[in-house]
């Protein structure tokens, strides 16, 4: 067992051992280097092709995996050369492969043979494989065909854009000191006009405490006189609502003097139904009905004007002069 989960025993030292496998006496690779003082490594091998093993004559198909010997047998310039030893499966012989990297394949060197499977259309009366290496017969109109195009597309189409392009480079690459200059001038100018927009715009927002993300119209002609026009509509709506409100005021005091009229005739009609009372009865009743109707109308008049006030404070009525109490027609018995 490998020390995968890290365990180190009471007697490990890290001086003496250099790792849990060294203090083991194992590889990291674990059985796969059973070979490896020998310089062979047990790796998967896969068949690149068919072959035929010499041992049983019997018929390996490409792809058929192996345990093999991986063993390093030479260089080929900088590139190492391995031979993979196996076993067939269906016998007790062993065949070995070689990888060629010269030609870019694998060789079978020995116990087996690598069966044959080119075949060449031409020797068995088809057509050759389409080579775009070599070069086939030429078609003269084809070729024609080609030059005229290619000289129509070289004189219609890549002249005049190599022409634009290169006066475009004369006209940008002729002075560039100035071109500079200029460019430099207007952003200069471009980033004095933007910070001063900034700070009339917090100047504004730290006057009314204004939320910094909000973003501030431009100062212009045409938004001076928008807000002159939106002004003016509202100034026209507000006086519309407290002439509205004037004239509900107005409607309900003349209202109130609409029902002092007929309570008055009552108040005469009742005196007219009772003359046996005593004069010292009716002065009094007088008295008291005048001072009642005296409280009643200061305390109504008052009512209204509060109210009067709380809905326009700029609504003045001269309420000081106060009526009698004929006018409001109200009759307190006590």
């Amino acid at each position: 067992m490998q020390g995968f989960n890290k365990y180190y025993p009471p007697d490990y030292d890290p001086q003496e051992h250099s790792s849990l496998n060294a203090y083991r006496g194992k590889h990291a690779l674990g059985d796969r280097a059973r070979k490896i003082d020998k310089g062979i490594l047990i790796t998967r091998f896969e068949l690149p092709y068919n072959i035929w093993c010499d041992g049983c004559k019997n018929h390996i198909g490409m792809g058929v995996r192996y345990n093999a010997e991986k063993k390093k047998i030479g260089n080929y310039y900088s590139t190492p050369i391995y031979s993979f030893r196996c076993k067939c499966h269906l016998c007790d012989n062993w065949f070995t492969i070689e990888t060629d990297p010269k030609n870019t394949r694998y060789v079978v060197t020995s116990g087996a043979r690598q069966k044959d499977e080119e075949w060449d259309p031409e020797e068995n009366g088809g057509f050759a494989v389409h080579d775009p290496d070599k070069a086939g017969p030429s078609d003269p109109l084809a070729a024609l065909e080609k030059s005229t195009q290619a000289e129509s597309h070289l004189n219609n189409v890549q002249k005049p854009r190599i022409e634009a392009l290169q006066s475009l480079s004369d006209h940008y690459n002729s002075d560039p000191f100035t071109l500079s200059s200029r460019a430099r001038m207007h952003f200069r100018t471009a980033k004095k006009l933007d910070k001063a927009k900034k700070d009339a715009d917090d100047a504004v927002k730290n006057k009314y405490a204004l939320p910094e993300e909000l973003a501030l119209v431009a100062d212009d002609s045409s938004m001076k006189v928008e807000a002159k026009e939106a002004f003016s509509q509202g100034r026209l709506e507000h006086r519309a609502d407290a002439d509205a409100k004037r004239r509900r005021l107005a409607a309900e005091l003349g209202s109130l003097g609409a029902v002092s009229r007929p309570s008055s005739s009552l108040s005469s009609q009742s005196r007219l139904l009772l003359p046996n009372r005593p004069k010292c009865l009716a002065g009094k009743n007088r008295s008291s009905t005048a001072e009642a109707a005296g409280a009643s109308f200061s305390l109504r008049s008052r009512l209204i004007q509060n109210t009067a006030r709380h809905s326009d404070p700029f609504l003045k009525r001269d309420q000081s002069k106060a009526l009698d109490a004929k006018a409001l027609g109200v009759n307190l018995k006590r």
